[in-house]
């Protein structure tokens, strides 16, 4: 074999090497482009479920602040019935007092027995 016929082959070796680096270059752009796709889907993903999240986020905290007000309302308005019930109560106790003073006083006169001198 004659230097040519290295300078042949690894002419044509060369040429190989280039061809599976400009296939490989190719393999590994598209390799990257999809990876791009995909980061983009999940960054796309992922903010669509931050937006969600904070909605949901947003929602129920309005849902709560509902139900807090709501129930300071009835827990004002159960304050305010039993107020109603005790001042009530208290009247109604009032005038039992009064009547039981009334028939103490009644049973008492009723009850008097006369003393006879001397007893």
């Amino acid at each position: 074999m004659e230097f040519r016929d290295y300078v042949a082959i690894l002419s044509g070796l060369i040429g190989i090497l280039a061809t599976f680096m400009w296939i490989m270059g190719m393999l590994v752009q598209q390799i990257n482009k999809r990876i791009d796709t995909v980061d983009k889907r999940i960054d796309d993903f992922r903010d669509n479920m931050n937006k969600r999240l904070g909605e949901l986020r947003d929602d129920m905290d309005t849902k709560f602040e509902d139900v807090y007000r709501r129930l300071g309302e009835l827990k004002g308005e159960v304050d305010r019935r039993f107020g109603e019930l005790r001042s009530d109560m208290d009247r109604r106790f009032g005038e039992l007092r009064e009547e039981i003073k009334e028939i103490k006083l009644l049973l008492h006169k009723v009850l008097e027995v006369p003393h006879k001198q001397g007893e």
